[in-house]
């Protein structure tokens, strides 16, 4: 993050990894020009100057990523849905979906 550089100018950054293609490339723009900057403090300038990060270096997917899952079933399912669909491994996402003690009475069968 651009503000994290700031206090460091001889840090530079050499690489950038996003679980989104489209993502990585917009908010890399976005760090190299000065008037989207999100950072304004006094070392701000210079900050684009510490940015070399070739083509081959950006990366992006969910290589190395693990996904953890928690609440109602119809969220988990909708994410776990979404993440595959976006290409993350069956195997990097664990899961535990759950009823709020709530939804539970609220979904039981009336006692005879």
């Amino acid at each position: 993050k651009a503000s994290a550089m700031a206090y460091n100018l001889t840090f530079s950054l050499a690489a950038r990894a996003c679980a989104f293609a489209d993502r990585i490339e917009e908010s890399y723009n976005n760090l190299k020009n000065p008037e989207h900057s999100d950072y304004t403090g006094k070392n701000a300038g210079g900050i684009q100057d510490r940015l070399d990060v070739p083509q081959e270096r950006r990366f992006s997917g969910f290589d190395g990523y693990k996904a953890y899952l928690a609440g109602p079933p119809p969220m988990v399912e909708a994410a776990q849905t979404l993440l595959l669909d976006r290409g993350m491994r069956a195997r990097d996402i664990h899961a535990d979906a759950f009823y709020t003690e709530a939804e539970k009475a609220s979904h039981e069968a009336p006692k005879r």
